[in-house]
């Protein structure tokens, strides 16, 4: 199915295209899950939430660019995650595959990030530029990946560099606050030095 069929099959809830979803959705939640320490109840409550935000990203006219599964994927993980550094908080030890470990400083040195993790992370980075919007994400590919100067920028963007400037100060602070309210900020931090400079 396409992107679009799929957001308006919620909107107009398609219980056709409703149940194709979660049947895609389910494994996906399920590996996230349970190769972190969940049980059968914690997959269905992580399916529950990652459908319902979803649904609700719909609501807000949400323009869905990347695949769907990818996206589901983004926010199953980054619940899931918030969720295991939650229960943390309140329990010396977690489990993991049966057994009863103690806690780490970080969750990541108890659960590990595996390849999937990894590409959760360049998930996360990638849907929060789309989120700014083509003009800021040219700006940002501008002055970042391709270090061009303002002058260069203002130039290529047909702007004043007065404006350019300000214009790109406030791109990065919109991504930078997309990305803060990420779980595991750290971490897309350490996979993306670029992102430092936005700080």
């Amino acid at each position: 199915m396409r992107n679009e069929q799929i957001i308006r099959g919620f909107l107009d809830n398609d219980a056709s295209i409703i149940q194709q979803c979660y049947a895609e959705t389910e494994p996906i939640v399920a590996q996230i899950v349970r190769s972190n320490s969940g049980v059968e109840q914690d997959v269905q409550d992580v399916l529950q939430y990652t459908l319902t935000t979803f649904f609700l990203y719909c609501q807000k006219g949400f323009k869905l660019e990347v695949k769907f599964s990818t996206f589901v994927y983004s926010i199953a993980y980054r619940h899931w995650m918030k969720e295991l550094r939650n229960r943390r908080k309140t329990h010396n030890t977690i489990s993991i595959d049966g057994n009863s470990m103690p806690k780490a400083d970080n969750i990541s040195d108890t659960i590990g990030i595996d390849v999937e993790a990894e590409a959760h992370k360049s998930i996360v980075v990638k849907q929060a530029l789309t989120l700014l919007g083509k003009e800021c994400q040219k700006m940002i590919d501008l002055k970042y990946k391709e270090q061009k100067s303002h002058k260069e920028i203002s130039q290529l963007m047909e702007f004043s560099e007065q404006y350019s400037r300000l214009k790109l100060s406030r791109c990065k602070e919109k991504l930078s606050k997309l990305l803060q309210e990420q779980t595991g900020y750290q971490l897309l931090l350490e996979a993306y030095p670029f992102l430092r400079k936005l700080k």
